[in-house]
């Protein structure tokens, strides 16, 4: 029997508004109720401005997977299905697409046979070769409540695949719930042939422009039931034995609990435990090899001074350990940029005026404070001039930051002082120029002087409004 799941409002068997596991549908009336649901989500006013991305993600991705029904019929057309989150939404809006079809093809095309959706639903399923056994009971369930006509393969992906395509020789194309910040998506497109040496068969990614928050507000506001993992940390399902709890979500470093996989936000956070190779119980072995390495400050530092940034701050939530490291590392708080890295001269490092075509792309500037994020109330957005050796070089630096509070105040913009810049800042709609040479500056300091700025300029205003 499914199990009720914390991040989603059910019954005791595990039933939603959207999907009714015990008994299960019938797959016309899924896809029907999915479609609905779906339909009054799209055309409601969105109560966040994430609702409204997702919103947005929702409508492109039902185009991709028209255009795929357009393109191939039922027989050539399969899903690659494990049970995780992605290709979770995946199977919504393909159910949903299915119906939207169907109701089409009957009315536009009145010479054509009609379009009938079939009893199940063609769909692969690669085993890891040390699988959770919630997962495969996740997976088990999916096939009767979504009418998953599911083959499996326990073996590598590239032969899985060559199997399935020898097993069904009909299927020309997949659909992978593959998103931009996995391993190898970055690249991809909508419609993507397999690579060279693969079996060849079209991957079809409608869901490749997702991000990792959008993915849970679309499974909560949706009430779509998921695999129980997620509940217990868990941001990504693989095997029992590379896959962990994220500590990004641990509650106290010292104890055990973990908070659900829908409370993380950010993308690059999602396989933290994967990247830095530990894992729950490997600092409790005293003649663990790996713990001796971990409660070694030196080697432990050495080892966090190789992860980027991103990776390096969110290894702060991990344990004790890995949080005195951190702060006690004068070189770990410089590339956090959390202090300032002593060089006497800019001409002494050539990277630290690096300019390409017109934008630095040097590790002069902080680049956990330059990633293009949503406009909030809070966003600072900043246009940077660089100057070094005495000459006006111009950066179109842009950043925005939506969060400025804990870490992110601490934050200095550049790498050293003595790399020289000034900026200009639009704070809820107004510019203001602050002062040149901000190189000393964190930015929460830059942010005080801003908000400083701003309740000057609107008291300017208001004063002027009443002499009017």
């Amino acid at each position: 029997m499914p199990h009720p799941v914390t991040g989603v409002s059910s019954d005791s068997h595990g039933n939603t508004a959207t999907i009714t596991q015990e008994p299960p549908q019938a797959l016309p009336e899924l896809c029907a109720r999915v479609h609905r649901r779906l339909e009054v989500f799209l055309g409601s006013e969105a109560k966040t401005e994430r609702l409204r991305q997702v919103q947005d993600q929702s409508r492109l991705s039902m185009k991709i997977l028209e255009e795929a029904l357009e393109r191939y019929s039922l027989d050539e057309l399969s899903l690659s299905y494990n049970g995780g989150k992605d290709c979770l939404v995946l199977l919504i809006l393909y159910l949903s697409a299915l119906h939207a079809h169907s109701t089409k093809a009957s009315t536009t095309a009145s010479h054509l046979p009609p379009f009938r959706l079939p009893q199940t639903l063609r769909s692969v399923y690669i085993i890891s070769a040390h699988p959770f056994a919630q997962v495969d009971d996740f997976v088990d369930s999916s096939l009767k409540t979504y009418h998953l006509s599911l083959a499996r393969y326990a073996k590598p992906m590239k032969e899985a695949f060559a199997d399935y395509l020898s097993d069904l020789p009909n299927v020309k194309a997949i659909f992978v719930g593959t998103r931009r910040t996995d391993p190898h998506g970055a690249e991809l497109q909508h419609f993507h042939p397999t690579d060279r040496g693969w079996p060849a068969f079209m991957r079809i990614h409608p869901v490749i422009d997702w991000h990792y928050a959008e993915i849970w507000a679309f499974i909560r506001e949706m009430e779509i039931p998921y695999c129980g993992l997620y509940d217990l940390g868990y941001t990504s399902l693989g095997g029992t034995e590379d896959t962990h709890p994220n500590p990004a979500l641990k509650d106290d470093p010292g104890g055990e609990a973990y908070r659900p996989a829908y409370e993380l936000v950010e993308d690059d956070a999602e396989r933290l435990d994967l990247r830095l190779g530990i894992y729950k119980g490997t600092m409790a072995e005293p003649d663990d090899p790996i713990a001796t390495v971990v409660n070694t400050p030196e080697l432990l530092e050495n080892i966090l001074c190789r992860l980027d940034e991103r990776t390096l701050l969110l290894s702060h939530r991990v344990s004790q350990t890995f949080k005195a490291t951190i702060d006690g590392s004068v070189k770990l708080q410089r590339k956090l940029f959390f202090q300032l890295e002593p060089v006497t001269d800019v001409q002494q490092d050539p990277e630290a005026a690096k300019i390409d075509d017109g934008v630095c792309t040097s590790r002069s500037f902080n680049s956990l404070l330059r990633r293009r994020l949503n406009h909030s109330s809070k966003a600072i957005y900043t246009h940077i001039w660089f100057r070094g050796n005495d000459k006006s070089q111009l950066s179109s630096l842009y950043t925005m930051v939506p969060q400025y509070e804990g870490s992110w105040r601490r934050m200095y913009l550049a790498y050293t002082d003595r790399v020289k810049f000034g900026m200009t800042v639009n704070r809820n709609g107004t510019n203001y120029r602050i002062m040149e040479d901000t190189n000393r500056l964190t930015l929460g300091e830059i942010v005080d002087l801003c908000d400083a700025e701003h309740e000057v300029s609107q008291r300017r205003r208001v004063r002027a409004d009443s002499k009017e």
